[in-house]
């Protein structure tokens, strides 16, 4: 009988068989991470939510966009960064009072 890694005696069966397994589960994982990156992304602008619901775009800049609540019309600055996708940040005055978007300018 030959020596396992550990120095162990170890059946030749045995070694092949924890082997067959390690790359059975390596293949799983594989598949399982092609199949969950190939899957569409949902998003609130893949729904037309900015444009539809209670915000609105005002400007779209590279990675960022700037959207204003339609009611009160407070504006904020919405990442499309690929690290921080999504992020809202209020955009504030020179008094760090929130910006309001007052349409046109």
């Amino acid at each position: 009988m030959g020596a396992g890694r550990d120095g162990m005696d170890a059946a030749p069966g045995a070694v092949q068989g924890g082997r067959v397994m390690r790359k059975w589960i390596v293949a799983v994982m594989l598949v399982t991470l092609l199949m969950a990156g190939c899957a569409k992304t949902e998003t609130a602008e893949s729904h037309g939510v900015f444009d539809a619901s209670m915000f609105m775009t005002v400007e779209t800049q590279g990675d960022w966009k700037i959207v204003a609540d339609r009611k009160t019309g407070v504006m904020y600055a919405v990442s499309a960064g690929a690290y921080n996708r999504g992020t809202f940040t209020l955009l504030v005055d020179a008094d760090g009072k929130p910006m309001i978007y007052k349409g046109g300018e």
